[in-house]
This record gives structure tokens, C-alpha cells and sequence, in this order.
């Protein structure tokens, strides 16, 4: 179990440093420009920004396929894959938003406004260390109550850490295909990058459209399958991390769309997906 452990941060590590690298190049290369400039580390960092662009990425591209193979060998559920990002993934979130795909986030942040009146309840489904959360204080939206639920306790320890003492903010710890949602009405109902996780995201989203408030919005971000190179590279990479890209008939058979926005990046089309429940 031990040895499956080492291997699969290797292989994660290694997949990760290759695949950044090949789409980013120099610039993600320069992040780990650091330390002494006389010391070994600083003095191979510094010779890989010699290299040709070209040749740069061809190496990525090798350890990439190396990080791969050795994950295939011990492949990661989504309660294994959380529990090795919880320490660090408020260092690496930034860069989903920033690097990969800035644009669909600020219209998310945009949407997400528009959508919450002052004093709304807010239902957070997969809520990670409390990364949309983050943004309703950033963007100032008045809400009432915030409830975040998830999968993993080691994120939510790192969500419970970060809000102490917000008495209108409560993290729960649940399955969202298993368990029963949080009772309770509420205003708006938001999810980023967790529906990849699920087998079956209809099912999740007829779950939640019952607690969602006649008037109220869901506004969900997640990535579809489509007929690209990057999407088939992509479908092959996700079955590792017990995810998968969600299909388009799939999303279609969502209750109450309002708005489907696409956005292309790294990872393939990410969509901004707003559902209307109308006022009875």
C-alpha cells in the first residue's frame, strides 16, 4: 500500500510538472527560479531556460507520458486525489482561474452576482477549501447563509481553518450522488470543476433543483467532451483521477437552462452553465 502510495505522488508530481510545462513553456519553468544562484538546483533551472522552446516542451511532453504511466499503475479515487492536494491546493486553484481559463471565471464571478439578491442562502456542491466562497467576499455579495459541501474531510478541515468565526458560513461533510442534500431552501446553488467527478450529473442536479428556490439560480462550470485532439488527450488522462468529461446530451438534460457558456482552454471547453427554476 505504502509503495502504491510513493508511486502514485510520483506519478502525479511528474504528470503534472510535464503537462504545465508543455503548455506553458518557459514562463511555468520560471516560477521554480529560486534559491542560491550558485546552488545545483538554481543552476538546472537556469539551464532549462536556455533550452529552444521546442526542445523544452518535447522533454515535457516525455515526462508527462512517464507520470502518466506510472499513475495507470496505481490510479487515484477522488478521496485519495483530495487528500494529497488539501495541503497545497490553495497554491495551485489560482492557476485553474488565472493561467487556464481567466476568462470563464470572471464571468462565473459576474454570474454568480447577478444572480444572489442581498441576503440570499447559498448551496456550494463540492466546495473544496471554500474557493467559491472566496469570491461572494471578494465580489462583496450580501449573502444570508453559506452551506459547503463535500466529499473530502481533508479539504473541508482546510475550509473550516480558513472561515473560523464566519457564524453564517457552514461546511458539511457528504456524497453528493449517496447522501441527501443539506435541508432547506436556497437562493443560489454553485458548483465548479466537481461534476467531472460524478457518474451521473443529472442526477445530482435533479437533487439540488429540489432545494433550489422557485426564482433562484444553479450556476455550475465544468468541463464537456467534444471532438478535439485536447478533449480526446484529455478523456484518456481523467479516468486516472476518477473523473471523466462530461457529454453534451448529458448536459442538455439539465432542468431550467437559462444560458450555456463555452470557453476553450488547456483542458478542453469548459461550459458556464446558468439553470432558471421559474417562480410558481
Amino acid at each position: 500500500m505504502l509503495n502504491k502510495q510513493i508511486l502514485r505522488i510520483i506519478g502525479v508530481f511528474i504528470f503534472f510538472d510535464g503537462l504545465f510545462t508543455l503548455i506553458f513553456g518557459k514562463k511555468f519553468v520560471r516560477l521554480f527560479r529560486f534559491g542560491q544562484h550558485s546552488g545545483l538546483y538554481r543552476r538546472a533551472i537556469e539551464g532549462l531556460l536556455t533550452w529552444p522552446s521546442w526542445a523544452l516542451r518535447a522533454g515535457a511532453a516525455v515526462e508527462a507520458v512517464v507520470g502518466m504511466a506510472l499513475i495507470r499503475k496505481a490510479p487515484m479515487d477522488a478521496q485519495s486525489l483530495y487528500r494529497f492536494f488539501a495541503r497545497y491546493y490553495a497554491f495551485i486553484d489560482p492557476g485553474w482561474r488565472d493561467w487556464f481559463y481567466r476568462r470563464a471565471h470572471s464571468t462565473y464571478d459576474l454570474e454568480i452576482a447577478s444572480r444572489l439578491s442581498p441576503g440570499g442562502d447559498v448551496l456550494d456542491l463540492g466546495c473544496g477549501q471554500g474557493a467559491n466562497l472566496s469570491r461572494l467576499l471578494d465580489l462583496n455579495v450580501p449573502f444570508g447563509s453559506y452551506t459547503g459541501v463535500d466529499l473530502s474531510p481533508e479539504m473541508l478541515a482546510e475550509a473550516r481553518k480558513k472561515f473560523k468565526g464566519q457564524s453564517n458560513v457552514h461546511f458539511q461533510h457528504l456524497d453528493l450522488e449517496k447522501d441527501p442534500l443539506p435541508e432547506g431552501q436556497f437562493d443560489l446553488i454553485t458548483s465548479t470543476w466537481v461534476f467531472e467527478h460524478l457518474e451521473d450529473p443529472k442526477q445530482v442536479v435533479d437533487k439540488s433543483w429540489e432545494r433550489l428556490k422557485p426564482g433562484g439560480a444553479m450556476v455550475l462550470l465544468f468541463i464537456i467532451s467534444t471532438d478535439t485532439f485536447i478533449s480526446r488527450l484529455i478523456s484518456r488522462i481523467y479516468p486516472f483521477f476518477s473523473a471523466r468529461l462530461i457529454r453534451e446530451d448529458e448536459l442538455q438534460a439539465f432542468p431550467g437552462i437559462q444560458s450555456i457558456e463555452r470557453f476553450f482552454g488547456p483542458l478542453g471547453e469548459l461550459v458556464l452553465v446558468t439553470l432558471s427554476k421559474p417562480i410558481e
